[in-house]
């Protein structure tokens, strides 16, 4: 079982807020504000950060540029910067941060953008450790992220970007050997011949680990290599499999000409 894994360049969501602003000239100013880190909470995905590394490290953000869609070089306007974060701080529910958006003609779009979207979304790139702990209360296993460095930060508007990027949730999930073995196995009553999703694909239980940590999923699409995923990433989907059934494979394929074998035996 992996103690601590290092991570580089992971994701972290949050939800932000646009503000429009007059300094003491008259001038307008822009503002892109985001909670960035909550304290004291274990996300649904089972990771907690680590606030005092949080507090210590969070001034790391300051002076880093604001990017739209991680869009970091290029030749045109649209890869340039579109605003610089100014300021983080602290209250006892998490680390937020303030960000000027730079008021100028290309970045005109994005500006709009911001003041017609309710609930904008912000991406940040971060780098640092974590290690899974079990609570002796509740006998429950979750992630603890120690962040070093926050990186490269984006406003994001791709629909399911959390979920194609994955994000450092995902990443941890993945990267421990074992996560909550006992907890994960039981709660998801996955077993052999369960239909399992895991990253947009679907698949079936074909055989789990001694030690229930990982089973090898037979892919539904016949392109897919057959391969092994620690039981706590996949998600058991309602319908389930007889083994032996017409629908052991469920390829299409196999589907339809299995199912023609069973029609013509009963036609006899």
């Amino acid at each position: 079982m992996k103690e601590e894994i290092k991570f580089f360049n992971e994701s972290i969501f949050s939800q932000g807020s646009f503000k429009e602003e007059k300094d003491e000239d008259g001038k307008i100013k822009y503002y892109y504000e985001s909670v960035i880190v909550p304290f004291g909470k274990i996300s649904r995905n089972k990771v907690k950060y680590n606030e005092a590394r949080v507090r210590e490290r969070g001034e790391s953000l300051v002076g880093k540029k604001l990017f739209f869609n991680h869009k970091t070089s290029g030749n045109s306007s649209s890869d340039l910067p579109r605003g610089n974060w100014e300021q983080v701080s602290f209250t006892k529910e998490a680390m937020s941060a303030k960000a000027e958006v730079f008021n100028t003609d290309y970045n005109k779009d994005f500006i709009e953008y911001l003041k017609a979207d309710p609930s904008p979304r912000s991406s940040l790139q971060v780098s640092g450790s974590a290690k899974q702990i079990r609570e002796s209360a509740s006998n429950s296993i979750y992630k603890e992220a120690f962040i070093d460095e926050f990186l490269e930060s984006s406003v994001v508007n791709i629909p399911g970007f959390d979920m194609a990027k994955g994000g450092l949730a995902a990443t941890l999930a993945e990267a421990f050997d074992v996560e909550a073995l006992d907890e994960s196995f039981s709660e998801a009553k996955i077993k052999v011949g369960s239909v399992v999703s895991y990253k947009g694909k679907r698949g079936k239980v074909n055989n789990i680990s001694g030690d229930k940590s990982s089973a090898d999923i037979i892919w539904f699409d016949d392109s897919t290599k057959n391969t092994s995923l620690p039981v706590s990433v996949l998600t058991l989907q309602k319908e389930s499999v007889e083994k032996d059934s017409f629908f052991e494979t469920l390829s299409e394929t196999n589907f339809f000409t299995k199912l023609k074998n069973i029609r013509e035996k009963y036609k006899k």
